[in-house]
């Protein structure tokens, strides 16, 4: 509620007087008024007997589980009790007197504060209970009670710059231990935040030096063995003489390890360049009967097992694919290839199926053979793996397979599964998109190969390429009529997808988009082979720079403002270049 220094005998007068006013508010009797006030005033009077300085803090004291006022008067003399209790007669009877007037009296000597006088009295029944609202007004009108002359003012005006200066003080101290913690706790951090960054740094040149050294070593091995492939090849084609049977036995078992070492340097080489960011995919119309005619060829004459039969169901109506032939081949290539390790009899099938919203195709591979048991399922996908089973022991394998096949699947925006049981046979599956985005952010709709045609064109879709939905709306409004459609794109990818879906008659594109510029999406078009005859009006508010309308000119039917919606005329003569093109 309030506290008051100690300086001096006046302050004795002080804090009786204040004690007399807090109880007065708080509704004690003129008699309780008076004893407490006698109270205060005794043991300030004890206290500044034995020391210079001191203050009376009145509170609410909750020790006791009832709210009572609590009034502790503190003297910084570092004083024991027992000069206390021998500083006379008089000094004793004043403190006996004190505990009489008051329910509660307790003398604490705190360890390296000096001493203190604890004083409580029940609040009177009026004011139970006390709630924070009378506390808190009362507490304002003896912050707001003003001295009756000046020089009492002054001393009250002193006692609230000391109040200031102490809380002040108390604040800056802790302001100054937090900052020597902060201080400290900086220069851990900063420390390891050094120590990390050199790692950091470590691991990065580590691993540049380990994928330099890779591909590197990778291509010099190349060379010797294909040379030592192409000798072995001689030597068995008899091109300098015949060879007995042993020898011939011996330069096939040389030519099968070069094999070996080549696909095993051909896979380091392949997951060197992933990490490495430095494979491209290079995307192409693909369709899915002669990448699995191929695969037929290429393995009737290594599946030398009479027990075992590999048998590639042709799809039919599957859409064209438009991805990366040549990786997408051959993470089938690794699938199958494992599949005839590691089946001894039964069979082997390839055969896709198409998601129910025409967006992914998956091809699974099939096998009757060991199966994988389900604990070891995860880890054939890592670097070097080979899962312990009798056949291992008479099959080649590096165990890169497996993991660069992933590697390669995620590149085409798609992904592996697996489906195994242990001595039942596996499936491998992988998904990709039907159409590869290298954005990875939408997929395209495909619907059925028709959709594709390029000789389709829905003369009664209309589609805009504009992030600002204002425009939409008001080609809606102004072009739109029942026997066409506005298709909204809100940025470039989805633009793009539906340019490939819905084949519309005409694409209104603007130029300033977040992620990719109008630009961007106009070349992309335009090397596509599903959207490159798709008369293109470029619409756009900014100016358009002499080279820039140079670069693209031979790829628009026209260059519209946007500022020109604002008119009659303008919107006649948009309409008019879409008229020539709807019909």
């Amino acid at each position: 509620m309030l506290k008051v220094f100690l300086t001096s005998e006046y302050d004795t007068i002080l804090a009786r007087q204040k004690a007399q006013e807090i109880t007065k508010l708080l509704g004690y009797d003129i008699h309780e008024q008076a004893r407490i006030a006698t109270a205060v005033s005794e043991s300030v009077r004890i206290l500044l007997g034995l020391a210079c300085e001191g203050e009376v803090v009145f509170y609410v004291d909750r020790t006791s589980g009832q709210p009572m006022l609590g009034i502790r008067i503190k003297s910084n003399s570092m004083t024991n009790f027992n000069q206390m209790e021998n500083s006379g007669k008089s000094n004793q009877f004043c403190m006996n007197y004190a505990e009489l007037l008051m329910d509660k009296f307790q003398i604490e000597d705190m360890q390296g504060e000096g001493r203190a006088i604890l004083l409580s009295k029940a609040f009177p029944k009026a004011l139970q209970p006390m709630t924070e609202d009378k506390f808190n007004e009362v507490v304002k009108i003896i912050n707001n009670k003003q001295p009756e002359n000046p020089l009492d003012y002054m001393r009250q005006q002193n006692q609230e710059i000391l109040n200031a200066l102490v809380e002040l003080k108390e604040k800056q101290e802790e302001i100054n231990a937090l900052n020597n913690e902060l201080q400290e706790t900086n220069k851990g951090v900063i420390a390891l935040y050094n120590e990390l960054e050199e790692k950091a740094e470590f691991l990065k040149q580590a691993n540049e030096i380990k994928k330099s050294f890779l591909l590197n070593v990778s291509h010099e091995f190349k060379t010797p063995i294909h040379s030592i492939l192409g000798m072995a090849g001689l030597l068995l084609d008899e091109v300098d003489g015949e060879l007995s049977s042993e020898q011939a036995i011996q330069v096939e078992f040389i030519q099968n390890s070069g094999q070996e070492l080549l696909e095993m340097v051909s896979d380091i080489l392949d997951i060197s360049k992933i990490e490495a960011g430095k494979i491209t995919v290079y995307p192409a119309e693909i369709e899915l009967g002669e990448i699995f005619t191929a695969l037929r060829g290429m393995f009737k004459p290594i599946n030398m097992k009479e027990d075992v039969n590999l048998v590639f169901e042709l799809p039919e109506n599957m859409p064209v694919l438009f991805t990366d032939k040549r990786k997408f081949s051959q993470i089938l290539r690794n699938f199958i290839s494992n599949a005839l390790k590691f089946t001894e009899r039964g069979e082997i099938r390839v055969f896709a199926t198409l998601s129910e919203n025409n967006k992914e195709l998956t091809v699974h591979v099939s096998d009757t053979g060991i199966g994988i048991p389900e604990e070891e399922q995860e880890l054939i996908f890592l670097d070097y793996i080979q899962v312990n089973n009798a056949i291992q022991k008479h099959v080649s394998g590096t165990g890169l397979g497996l993991p660069l096949s992933k590697k390669l699947a995620k590149l085409l925006n798609g992904s592996i599964s697996l489906q195994s049981k242990l001595n039942a046979g596996s499936v491998f599956s992988i998904t990709i998109p039907v159409i590869y985005n290298e954005n990875n952010n939408c997929y395209f709709e495909c619907g059925n190969t028709s959709c594709h045609d390029k000789s389709e064109i829905r003369r009664n879709k209309i589609l805009v390429i504009d992030d600002d939905k204002s425009i939409h709306y008001l080609l809606q409004k102004t072009i739109c009529c029942k026997d066409r459609s506005i298709l909204e794109a809100i940025n470039g990818s989805i633009g793009i997808c539906y340019a490939i879906d819905e084949k519309p008659a005409i694409i209104i594109l603007d130029l300033s988009m977040p992620e990719l510029s109008g630009f961007e999406v106009l070349e992309r078009l335009k090397s596509n082979s599903f959207t490159k005859d798709i008369p293109v009006i470029i619409m756009t508010s900014g100016i358009v720079e002499e080279y820039q309308y140079e670069k693209m000119k031979d790829k628009i039917i026209a260059l519209f403002y946007k500022k020109d919606l604002s008119c009659k005329e303008g919107i006649k003569k948009l309409t008019g270049m879409i008229n020539r093109y709807m019909l």
